[in-house]
């Protein structure tokens, strides 16, 4: 509703004219695995590092409902996703978002992000799916200010897959 009342700005600069400026959403795909990471821990890709702008926009669009900024950051996670898996079919899993969380915000941010960034890649004749079918366990304490030790007991078993099949991007 503010975005209609209001002049956009960036929520980077704060220069008029959109939510996340060029100059701001600078997407630069790398593996950032943690290191020393946890046993059995994948590759762990980015699109940028969580900092400044980025960091802003991620915290707006998720706890702000600034719902606007999905199309920018789902292109930034399909850029990425081409990037870090550059050719072959692939198979994109968002983690869910707790319900009590979904309740709160209206919609599962990183769900919507998945879908987005699925639609886009298969636009571009990327053989994509999108399965949405991971479902929380328990609860889990919030993440935030946690170790890495500490993120990774917390999250144990804490996911199963909901036998569901696999959405249409």
């Amino acid at each position: 509703m503010l975005d209609l009342l209001l002049p956009l700005r960036c929520v980077g600069c704060a220069v008029r004219g959109s939510l996340l400026c060029e100059a701001c959403l600078v997407v630069a795909p790398a593996d950032r695995t943690p290191f020393p990471g946890p046993e059995g821990l994948p590759v762990c890709w980015s699109a940028t590092l969580y900092e400044g702008a980025a960091r802003q926009a991620i915290l707006q669009y998720k706890e702000r409902g600034r719902t606007a900024l999905a199309a920018p950051l789902a292109q930034a996670l399909a850029f990425t996703i081409a990037t870090a898996v550059p050719r072959g079919p692939l198979v994109v899993v968002p983690v869910p978002s707790a319900r009590r969380a979904v309740r709160a915000r209206g919609h599962d941010p990183v769900r919507r992000l998945a879908a987005l960034a699925v639609r886009q890649l298969a636009g571009l004749g990327r053989a994509v799916t999108l399965r949405a079918d991971l479902r929380q366990s328990r609860r889990v304490a919030d993440q935030a200010g946690l170790s890495a030790a500490q993120r990774a007991a917390n999250l144990a078993s804490s996911l199963h897959e909901s036998r569901r099949r696999a959405a249409r991007p």
